[in-house]
């Protein structure tokens, strides 16, 4: 067998093995007379999928939304991250937030309330406070805008 260059037969540019030209077989060839009279479906009819693959992804994706449980995060009250209890405690000494405030948050976070997956806030009387996901991400005073879904 010899090695030649094939730029137009070879998918990468590198010496490719020339073969012998390949016969068309017809359907059937090669298969015994006795499986083509006996078998209305060969196994090579039998590679070609029944369901369309779109369909039996989007099967898989309508299991995942309707039977499993998805729970929203409740506020995580340990283990915070030292840099964002650094931050929550320089908003509450920079915005001067009083115990009283502080109070009604701790007394809201008692219910273990759920919030949702993205952002979220919550306003008290003189205190807004902001979260993403499971964290509490910031205070702020009334006066100042809050973004995402605000919880009840």
């Amino acid at each position: 067998m010899e090695l030649t260059w094939l730029p137009s037969r070879c998918k990468f540019p590198a010496p490719c093995q020339r073969s012998s030209p390949r016969k068309r077989q017809k359907k059937g060839e090669g298969i015994p007379a006795s499986a083509r009279r006996n078998s209305g479906v060969w196994p090579t009819d039998l590679s070609l999928p029944t369901t369309p693959l779109r369909f039996l992804n989007l099967r898989a994706n309508w299991n995942a939304a309707f039977t499993a449980i998805q729970n929203m995060p409740k506020i995580r009250r340990e283990n915070l991250p030292r840099p964002l209890y650094r931050h929550l405690l320089d908003r509450v000494w920079r915005r001067q937030i009083s115990t009283d405030q502080l109070e009604e948050f701790l007394h809201w976070l008692e219910t273990k309330p759920e919030v949702s997956g993205g952002r979220w806030f919550k306003r008290f009387p003189n205190l807004t406070v902001c979260g993403e996901g499971e964290l509490v991400k910031t205070f702020l005073r009334p006066d100042q805008a809050a973004l995402g879904n605000e919880i009840e």
